[in-house]
């Protein structure tokens, strides 16, 4: 990559809030011995970042100054060898002192770099260098709305996987003890003829969920030992069995979940065998070929980041509607809206024939369709197996081996994240704060 001589940033000339930053031209900045130059692709607005242009944070002397503590990009130059494991790779970063990254380009210590993995956009990326003031900001604003009639009730499940951010607010919440919980843990009589959450509750007490062969109700298990004929029983469940008995649409109802993007049984390759039974390449039929990925009229796409300016947000699924090769634009149907992508904006898109369970977090589907093999080792753990089975409405059904749906129930502990609110709401250092 070509770095310019020049670029541009936000200046901030006084400390008199947002209102003193001026757009201007600077020289690209060049890292020093333990210092990174990133080519900036998302910084937040923090609460932080405000009350600094006011000069009531973390005021530096010298004006002026770019904002901007934290954000996301590529690492595109190291000062030393300590920062060349880092170029090339998509980053969240922060800075401690100097200019911010409310720039093209900025300077940032090797140290202050998070390389992340691809599933987390630039936007949830440029907000993982956890902000304290923001998160107290939002927390105060959020209960000083609540009037003092009423109660503020959290609703949600911390058996599940937990957010792709830091922090587990909710669990430390509980566990603190200081706040009146319920847990919902009876199963009555219409629910409990569901094999779908009888399923859920024993993989969630870690028993393993039933996996005999009837043949009726709404959970499945399909015992396939090798990787290759697991990958053609699934495509034969989406693109022929369950449609034939349950008369759901292959593309539109059935979603196929899976614990990694990679392997013979991650999802890149089973969208790929997917969309060439589902919607194979025809005679005449417009198609673009863009970031490794193949898209055609009819195909499930998936987008990956939020997108603003078109009102698309990351896990939003949508239809491939129309492929204009002379305008080189692309356009998609969500629920009814159409949002057009020029071809270089598609690596905002991906295949979803198939997804990983962490992108599913937050949304169901008619009917799921999860590989749960060895070749997933790694991954198998009883929070993203229970996720998984209660994306279903109507039907899932799991292809794999006991042996790793057993590994997946037994490994029950899930990945320790260390925070202070837990303890801080039991010795009640947080009574009287918003």
């Amino acid at each position: 990559m070509t770095i310019p001589s020049h670029m541009r940033a936000l200046q901030l000339h006084e400390f008199a809030g947002p209102g003193s930053i001026r757009l201007v031209e600077k020289a690209v900045p060049t890292p020093g011995p333990r210092q990174v130059l990133v080519a900036v692709r998302a910084s937040p607005v923090n609460q932080s970042d405000i009350l600094f242009c006011e000069g009531r944070y973390s005021a530096p002397s010298r004006l002026p100054i770019t904002p901007g503590f934290e954000g996301c990009g590529v690492v595109v130059q190291a000062g030393s060898w300590r920062g060349r494991w880092l170029v090339g790779r998509r980053v969240a970063c922060g800075t401690q002192a100097g200019d911010g990254l409310w720039a093209e380009y900025a300077v940032v210590p090797v140290q202050n770099c998070l390389p992340l993995p691809r599933h987390v956009d630039d936007e949830q990326g440029a907000c993982a260098i956890v902000n304290p003031v923001t998160a107290w900001a939002l927390a105060h604003s959020l209960l000083e709305a609540v009037p003092k009639r009423a109660a503020l009730i959290l609703v949600g499940d911390v058996d599940q996987l937990p957010s792709v951010g830091p922090g587990a607010v909710l669990g430390d919440l509980i566990a603190s003890g200081v706040v009146p919980t319920a847990r919902l843990t009876e199963v009555f009589r219409q629910a409990a003829q569901s094999r779908i959450i009888q399923a859920a509750h024993a993989v969630n007490a870690g028993r393993m969920p039933p996996l005999d062969s009837r043949s009726h109700g709404d959970f499945f298990f399909v015992s396939v030992d090798d990787p290759e004929t697991a990958v053609q029983r699934i495509v034969e469940l989406v693109a022929e069995r369950i449609p034939r008995r349950f008369g759901l649409d292959p593309i539109g109802d059935i979603q196929v979940l899976t614990p990694m993007n990679r392997g013979l049984l991650g999802a890149r390759n089973l969208n790929q065998v997917l969309q060439a039974k589902l919607n194979p390449a025809r005679e005449g039929q417009p198609a673009v070929d863009r970031f490794g990925y193949t898209y055609r009229v009819g195909d499930r796409v998936l987008q990956t980041e939020n997108n603003y300016g078109k009102d698309v947000f990351n896990g939003d699924l949508g239809l491939v509607a129309g492929v204009d090769a002379d305008e080189r634009e692309l356009r998609v149907d969500f629920d009814g809206r159409a949002v057009v992508y020029d071809f270089g904006e598609l690596d905002e898109l991906v295949p979803a024939y198939a997804m990983t369970i962490h992108k599913a977090q937050g949304s169901e589907f008619p009917a799921v369709v999860i590989p749960v093999h060895t070749q997933h080792y790694v991954m198998l753990q009883r929070n993203l197996l229970y996720t998984g089975i209660t994306r279903g409405r109507k039907l899932v059904v799991v292809v794999g081996t006991p042996r790793a749906v057993a590994i997946a129930v037994k490994r029950g502990e899930a990945q320790l994240r260390h925070s202070a609110l837990r303890g801080r709401l039991a010795d009640n250092e947080l009574v009287g704060c918003p």
